[in-house]
């Protein structure tokens, strides 16, 4: 336990400290931070490359601290990328519109590829998460995305790997999207 009171599984001070402080999450606004250490990792195939994917985090969960939002970052268990999600309230303008139309909505650097009435995988959340919410999330598995354990099939030309400093950039971003959506 951190001295927020949060639970911190994993090496907090070594890693996860200066990976958040990159990331540019407070750690008062932090709600759970776990790393599984193997029981994600070993789902990837024994011979997947080593990389960042096997010193971060496999599940960052805070409280945005512009949007009042809260936010998520989770790993995929056998393909290793990450995934980041936004929880808003239901009486967001945007809540009940299919992932079509949010796609053609939303301007963000992410398409949001996911939207539904709940977290996809709340066991994995060490905090209570108010599930009164919809959820918008996308994942870091597009064809320009380095996918650890995809390593062998599908890694063919440049392809960069998406951090967790870089994913929780990107669900700021997705967050400010939809507050500035709130507001019509």
């Amino acid at each position: 336990m951190n001295q927020t009171g949060v639970t911190i599984i994993g090496e907090y001070d070594t890693i996860f400290k200066p990976l958040l402080e990159e990331a540019g999450i407070a750690p008062e606004r932090l709600l759970s931070l776990v790393a599984i250490n193997g029981a994600v990792s070993s789902t990837a195939a024994p011979d997947t490359p080593l990389g960042d994917w096997f010193e971060e985090p496999d599940v960052v969960h805070w409280t945005d601290e512009e949007t009042g939002y809260q936010c998520v970052i989770l790993r995929a268990p056998r393909s290793l990328h990450l995934c980041g999600y936004v929880l808003i309230d239901y009486d967001h303008p945007l809540n009940g519109v299919d992932v079509d139309t949010v796609r053609q909505t939303l301007p963000c650097v992410r398409p949001v590829s996911f939207v539904s009435d709940g977290f996809p995988a709340p066991h994995l959340l060490e905090t209570s998460c108010d599930f009164a919410t919809q959820v918008f999330g996308f994942h870091c598995a597009e064809n320009w995305d380095y996918v650890p354990g995809h390593h062998k099939i599908e890694n063919k030309g440049p392809k960069s790997y998406r951090t967790v400093p870089q994913v929780a950039d990107m669900c700021r971003e997705l967050a400010l999207t939809l507050r500035s959506r709130a507001k019509h």
